[in-house]
């Protein structure tokens, strides 16, 4: 099976993987694994999505194309120059399947399983990654502050060492100003 996936689209592979890793745990379709192909397109550029189509219908052979949304290029290369079928989940009521050999005349659902929500899990693992990045740079920022914090006293203390050693010079100076004669005893008092 085939994923032609718009590439723009940050959470759309891991949607369909997570969807075939849990209907294989589950013993596939009829007994069979389900493989997926994936490949990518920008829907702006034509040539992509081109590439896209023949590297899945070409190189990895699959049968089936499916899509999170009708690209009408993709469509048109998958269903017009190989004749696949193409499910996309808005390409069926927008007729998009019209001049193909095939037509999906129903849908069967063999069963029906409630799961967790996919996308609802990735969002919360993301917002999770997100939380523990921003409590990794505010600690960062905290121990940044502590430090800077200790300099700060480290730096006051050799100011006020600073200030005691220029202290103790004053008597010193006072005693040579008194022998050199710059000042008196009537000057000092």
């Amino acid at each position: 099976m085939g994923l032609l996936l718009d590439s723009t689209d940050p959470m759309g592979e891991g949607l369909f993987e997570a969807f075939v890793r849990a209907r294989n745990d589950r013993g596939g379709i009829r007994g069979r694994q389900v493989v997926l192909h994936v490949a990518g397109y920008n829907p702006y550029r034509a040539d992509s999505t081109d590439a896209a189509c023949t590297t899945l219908l070409e190189e990895a052979g699959v049968f089936l194309v499916i899509m999170d949304r009708a690209d009408e290029d993709a469509v048109r290369c998958v269903s017009e120059r190989y004749g696949a079928p193409v499910v996309a989940r808005s390409g069926l009521d927008a007729g998009l399947d019209a001049g193909t050999a095939y037509e999906i005349v129903s849908i069967d659902i063999a069963d029906i399983d409630v799961g967790e929500n996919i996308g609802a899990v990735l969002m919360a693992n993301q917002a999770e990654a997100e939380k523990r990045r921003a409590q990794a740079e505010a600690e960062a920022q905290r121990a940044r502050a502590v430090a800077r914090g200790q300099e700060m006293v480290a730096l006051g203390k050799e100011n006020q060492a600073k200030v005691i050693l220029a202290e103790t010079a004053i008597p010193k100076a006072i005693a040579e100003a008194f022998k050199t004669g710059n000042l008196g005893v009537m000057d000092y008092y």
